[in-house]
């Protein structure tokens, strides 16, 4: 009788093993058909929560190779952990920092093909990537600066500024719900009296292992599409819902950060970007703000977003340059889909050169402001 129901149960394990991974088979089958959006290649702790000052930043000296259906690209980090060549802390040349989330990062493009990398190339002057994505926020774009990128002679400052996510990275309650694992920095108070803290600490440095348990949970289909799954059901519940069912015109149910902010969202993000703009020292700062396809939706639907225009006044008051991409972008409906990959949300590098060639010219200008400045002194 003993052995019977070991037989069974040896029958029914088989069975469970060869199911889950028919099942984690068939999950990595979709993504790369392009059934399911989710990376095909788990990052190997390639991004982590590990700087002390600003979160998440790449691993030093490391490479990652970035696959979904529609694309497969490799980054490569220098020694302090930029995706970037090698830079020099020293240099009499002049020199541009550029400070982002993913768009300025260059997910899912080439180095080659990314925005920093065309503008070095149009301007003939260096642009410094600070960028990292996997929410990385206006905050995180301060701190980088403060206590990294400062540290490198430049004359100029770039920031790219995503509406999509920028808002609500550096909100300190949607944080909480959303982002309840991971280990950021935030401002919270009110009225311009803010204090830095940093949740979660138990999440900072978390060592990577490589034991079976840790490849279960994060290298298998299975694990990572659950976990995909649930963390963009997470934020919809906590950012998506709550502002969906505040904001009024919306495009079909989606909203847009270049028209559904809020007071709060607004004065945090002034606070931030005033701080960075002090920290520049009397370097020029330039800020674009970067749509994604549903802000040109929105924009066909509701006409002109608020945010532009507050952009413009708050860059009068605080002395920056700003330049809004969405005219750019807009300007061709019939080129929308072929800005935005079909199985990501990020540009393709058809949207990089389209906004290098604009955006170019306005660098080439502030260089020079920049150059009569360092004469000057």
């Amino acid at each position: 009788m003993l052995s019977k129901h070991l037989k069974n149960a040896s029958v029914c394990l088989v069975a469970i093993v060869v199911s889950a991974l028919l099942l984690d088979l068939g999950l990595k089958a979709a993504a790369q058909i392009g059934w399911i959006e989710i990376d095909i290649n788990p990052a190997n702790g390639f991004w982590a929560d590990i700087n002390p000052d600003f979160g998440v930043w790449h691993r030093s000296s490391a490479s990652f190779t970035h696959e979904k259906s529609c694309f497969r690209v490799t980054y490569t980090t220098n020694s302090y952990g930029a995706i970037d060549k090698e830079r020099s802390k020293r240099s009499v040349d002049r020199r541009v920092v550029v400070l982002g989330d993913s768009m300025m990062e260059g997910l899912t493009l080439k180095t080659s093909e990314r925005l920093s990398n065309l503008l070095e190339g149009i301007t003939g002057v260096e642009h410094m990537n600070f960028a990292t994505s996997q929410t990385f926020g206006p905050i995180q774009y301060l701190l980088t600066y403060e206590t990294l990128a400062k540290k490198f002679d430049h004359d100029v400052v770039l920031i790219g500024f995503l509406p999509e996510n920028d808002f609500t990275d550096s909100n300190w309650e949607i944080g909480q719900k959303a982002f309840y694992n991971r280990y950021r920095p935030y401002f919270v108070g009110t009225g311009g009296n803010y204090k830095l803290v940093y949740f979660n600490e138990a999440y900072f440095d978390v060592p990577q292992n490589d034991g079976w348990l840790d490849y279960l949970w994060n290298k298998t289909m299975t694990s990572r599409t659950i976990r995909r799954a649930y963390a963009v059901h997470r934020y919809q519940t906590v950012v998506d819902d709550q502002i969906v069912q505040a904001a009024e015109l919306l495009t079909k149910g989606i909203r847009s950060f270049y028209y559904d902010y809020d007071q709060s969202d607004q004065a945090i993000t002034r606070y931030t970007l005033s701080r960075l703009v002090r920290a520049a020292d009397g370097r020029p700062v330039v800020i674009v703000t970067i749509p994604f396809k549903r802000d040109l939706l929105n924009l066909r639907d509701r006409g002109t977003p608020p945010l532009p225009a507050w952009f413009s006044q708050m860059s009068k008051d605080l002395g920056f340059t700003y330049v809004d991409l969405l005219p750019i972008l807009a300007a061709s409906p019939s080129d929308w889909q072929s800005y935005y990959h079909e199985c990501d949300h990020h540009w393709t590098a058809k949207a990089n050169a389209l906004v290098a060639k604009a955006l170019a010219p306005v660098m080439e200008q502030v260089l020079a402001t920049a150059n009569a400045r360092h004469t000057n002194h």
